[in-house]
């Protein structure tokens, strides 16, 4: 008989993955938030494995546990990619346009909101960002990538979102 008390060994791992995040970020001084946020998914996810592996001692010996196991992986990467929307809702246009407006006690109109929001502006910032943490480089006044993690990442994303919702971005 299979009891069903590992079901919570996911939110352990998610919790793992959030210190381990937080922690890394913090000791690299808000440096590298990707390399963080895979630091955090990787260890949440070994953490998720060794538990499981001391959850079922005697190992995989039946069909209904390795169903629960994989289960419980499917919670975790939900948890996870959960928790990644989270962190990015930060940087969210959506949200910084509400803030802005949220920052205007009467309210804004149209011309305040865009020369608030400046999207020039947001845009180079973020473009030097990049270019300065070498996500990417120009070469004769073309861009291109830089880092192939920052690439894993994205594709990581995108295929983790159309395993969770069934679309790749918000137009599908």
């Amino acid at each position: 008989m299979v009891t069903y008390g590992n079901l919570f060994l996911p939110i352990v791992a998610v919790l793992v993955d959030i210190l381990v995040q937080v922690t890394s970020y913090r000791y690299d001084r808000g440096k590298r938030l990707g390399r963080s946020i895979l630091l955090g998914l990787f260890t949440g996810f070994i953490a998720l494995v060794m538990m499981e592996l001391g959850y079922w001692p005697k190992g995989f010996d039946n069909i209904e546990k390795l169903c629960v196991t994989f289960v419980d992986v499917v919670i975790y990467i939900g948890f996870a990619y959960c928790y990644f929307g989270i962190i990015g809702l930060g940087i969210s246009l959506r949200i910084r346009i509400i803030n802005i407006a949220l920052n205007h006690e009467g309210g804004i109109d149209y011309e305040g909101l865009a020369n608030e929001f400046n999207a020039r502006m947001l845009f180079e910032k973020r473009l030097e960002r990049l270019l300065k943490s070498g996500k990417i480089r120009i070469a004769n006044d073309f861009y291109s990538i830089g880092s192939k993690l920052i690439l894993f990442m994205c594709r990581t994303s995108i295929m983790i979102k159309k395993c969770l919702t069934a679309k790749g971005s918000e137009f599908d």
